[in-house]
């Protein structure tokens, strides 16, 4: 799940960069754009996740009690994965399209 959710967001910056490259943007101000635009959409999908996992990370999903570890291992890995796709995404993305 973690990992879908990361990358899925990392697709999402990454196509609708390429969008605005083929519509003739510079790379980097393609990137800036997907960055500006696609920011809130990230970080909702993020938040929702998060809100999902809380009650199986405090214990109280009946049934699921000993899942807690795993539920604080998911929002804590969440909220870093969606920091280094906003952060290094865009940053490898716009040294990658330089290269080219």
């Amino acid at each position: 799940m973690l990992s879908g959710v990361i990358v899925n967001n990392a697709i999402l910056l990454i196509h609708f960069a390429l969008e605005r490259i083929q519509a003739g943007v510079v790379s980097h101000t393609a990137m800036i754009e997907a960055l500006r635009l696609r920011t809130r959409p990230v970080l909702m999908t993020a938040f929702a996740v998060t809100a999902g996992m809380l009650p199986v990370a405090m214990g109280s999903a009946i049934g699921l009690e000993r899942l807690a570890p795993l539920g604080a291992m998911a929002i804590g890995g969440l909220i870093v994965g969606t920091f280094l796709t906003l952060l290094f995404i865009p940053l490898l993305f716009i040294w990658t399209q330089k290269a080219r």
